[in-house]
């Protein structure tokens, strides 16, 4: 077997995310590789009790009161949950808009720590389940891949209707010209970038 590489996992705040990576992990650890996960101050000390290192960070500033892991979403997707009562175009402006707006924000204020946790452990590979591209990992010399857990239907294509859109796949008569704003339309374009799913040409495989 190959020299073990160290590979990292940099999932979001949630359950979901972090155990799609925990199965991936186990596996390449399995086969000998050093397995490094970047969690949130939350979720402190969950994967070392599963045996993985951890890298702790932040997405904003810390509360007054201890944290449960995953409380940044938890308190999030409980003061915008009226809006999935209503139909899918608004939640663009009420629902999506925001929640991008605060992954942003949350992708600024982890800079510095993140650059930190990446030059510390100068991996062989970044692994992000993540929603946003956050650029001291899309930055870093060592080679990336995004996972969609989070939602797989961002992934073009054809046969699909517009990500974020909420158009049936059997009608496409609104695919092109419905009510669909500037945002659903890039992330659907073919000729949207794709930085947020393309590795470098000369990642390896570990």
């Amino acid at each position: 077997m190959a020299e073990g590489r160290t590979i990292v996992f940099f999932p979001e705040g949630a359950y979901g995310p972090t155990n799609n990576c925990i199965g991936i992990g186990n596996v390449l650890r399995a086969r000998g590789h050093r397995v490094v996960f970047i969690v949130e101050e939350s979720f402190a000390g969950n994967l070392e009790a599963k045996g993985f290192e951890e890298r702790l960070m932040r997405l904003g500033p810390p509360p007054a009161e201890p944290e449960v892991p995953g409380q940044f979403w938890i308190d999030f997707i409980r003061d915008t949950a009226p809006v999935f009562r209503k139909p899918t175009i608004e939640q663009l402006g009420e629902f999506i808009a925001p929640t991008f707006q605060a992954l942003i924000d949350g992708a600024k204020y982890v800079q510095p720590r993140l650059t930190e946790i990446v030059d510390e452990l100068q991996p062989d590979v970044i692994v992000e389940d993540n929603v946003p591209g956050f650029p001291a990992v899309v930055t870093a010399e060592a080679p990336w891949v995004r996972i969609m857990s989070c939602n797989p239907l961002e992934m073009p294509d054809a046969n699909l209707a517009p990500v974020f859109s909420g158009l049936p796949d059997g009608d496409r008569s609104g695919w092109e010209l419905g009510p669909i704003n500037d945002m659903a339309h890039l992330a659907a374009s073919p000729q949207a970038p794709d930085v947020m799913s393309t590795p470098p040409d000369d990642a390896e495989r570990p």
